[in-house]
C-alpha cells in the first residue's frame, strides 16, 4: 500500500579523508611559497611590474593556504569526532609545521632563482641542496603530524 523508498545514507567523510585534505592544503601552501620565493628573488634583482605582481599574487595564495589549512584543522577539531586532549596540541603543531614548511619553501625558491641568475657562482648549488633537504624534513614533519592527529581523532 505504501511505497517503500530506500534512501541512501548521506556520505560522510572519514577522518583520514579530512586529514588528507588538510595535508593537501599544507602541500599546496608550500608549493605556492616556492613560487613566491622565485618571484621575490626576481623582484629583488630587477624591480619591475610583472615580478612585483607575481610576488603579490603568490604571497596572497600563501596566506590563503595557511589560513585554509588552519580552517581545515579547526573544522576537524570541532567536528563530531572524539576529540582527545592530545589532538589539540597536534593540530597546533600541524599548522605550525605548515608555516615552517612554507617559509623554508620561500627560501628554496629564492635560492633556485639566485642560482639561475648567477650560474657561475659555486655556492648556490650547495644552498639549493641544503634547503631542499630541509624541505624534505618539513615534508616529513607535516606528514608525521597529520598521522598523529589522525590517531588522536579516531
Amino acid at each position: 500500500m505504501y511505497p517503500i523508498a530506500i534512501m541512501q545514507p548521506r556520505y560522510t567523510e572519514s577522518v583520514s579523508e579530512k586529514i588528507g585534505k588538510a595535508m593537501a592544503d599544507a602541500y599546496y601552501t608550500a608549493l605556492a611559497a616556492f613560487l613566491c620565493g622565485l618571484c621575490l628573488a626576481g623582484t629583488i634583482k630587477r624591480f619591475d611590474g610583472p615580478y612585483l605582481a607575481a610576488t603579490m599574487c603568490t604571497g596572497a595564495f600563501v596566506l590563503f593556504g595557511v589560513f585554509w589549512t588552519q580552517h581545515a584543522v579547526r573544522r576537524l577539531l570541532s567536528a563530531k569526532y572524539t576529540t582527545s586532549e592530545t589532538a589539540k596540541p597536534s593540530a597546533r603543531q600541524l599548522v605550525g609545521f605548515t608555516i615552517g614548511f612554507a617559509v623554508n619553501s620561500v627560501t628554496l625558491g629564492v635560492a633556485v632563482k639566485a642560482a639561475t641568475l648567477h650560474p657561475s657562482d659555486g655556492f648556490y648549488p650547495f644552498e639549493i641542496f641544503v634547503f631542499a633537504i630541509l624541505c624534505c624534513v618539513w615534508f616529513y614533519c607535516v606528514h608525521r603530524e597529520a598521522r598523529r592527529l589522525t590517531s588522536a581523532l579516531v
